[in-house]
């Protein structure tokens, strides 16, 4: 018994310890940022994204280019255009699988012309915007020419 009153008369001396706050409450921002703590924010997809050709790759004469991809694109459309320095050489138009929201993969085969050569070739893959036609999203991969 004595113990149980010495117990309780200890409890009593104790100073009480402050309320904890939390560091965020739901819904609000900390008003100082947490030390050590780094919040990347995800990274969104690109809107295209071209996997074949890759960077560099060889372009033979008379033969057709696999472009592959995927993209979330207004209607799924794409422009696909091979240049030979600033010249447009051959023009593709395609669709994706699956329109915006959606992601959808694409293909298609680009003609390389016979007789062009000593140029910096490029592969230009876009959407043209439903506002003014332009292009957007624009994607373009570097190609050894002939």
């Amino acid at each position: 018994m004595i113990a149980l009153l010495l117990a309780c008369a200890a409890q009593k001396e104790a100073p009480e310890a402050p309320p904890v706050e939390p560091v965020v409450e739901l819904g609000s921002a900390p008003e100082r940022p947490l030390l050590g703590v780094e919040v990347k924010a995800p990274s969104a997809p690109k809107a295209i994204d071209v996997r074949a050709p890759t960077p560099e790759a060889a372009l033979v004469p008379g033969q057709d280019l696999l472009v592959q991809g995927s993209a979330t694109v207004w209607e799924g459309a794409l422009v696909v255009e091979l240049l030979a320095g600033d010249e447009r050489v051959a023009k593709e138009l395609v669709t994706a699988s699956t329109a915006a929201p959606g992601r959808g993969s694409f293909e298609v085969l680009v003609p390389v012309p016979e007789g062009q050569s000593g140029e910096p070739w490029r592969l230009r893959v876009y959407s043209s915007s439903p506002k003014d036609g332009s292009p957007t999203n624009l994607v373009e991969v570097p190609l050894s020419g002939p």
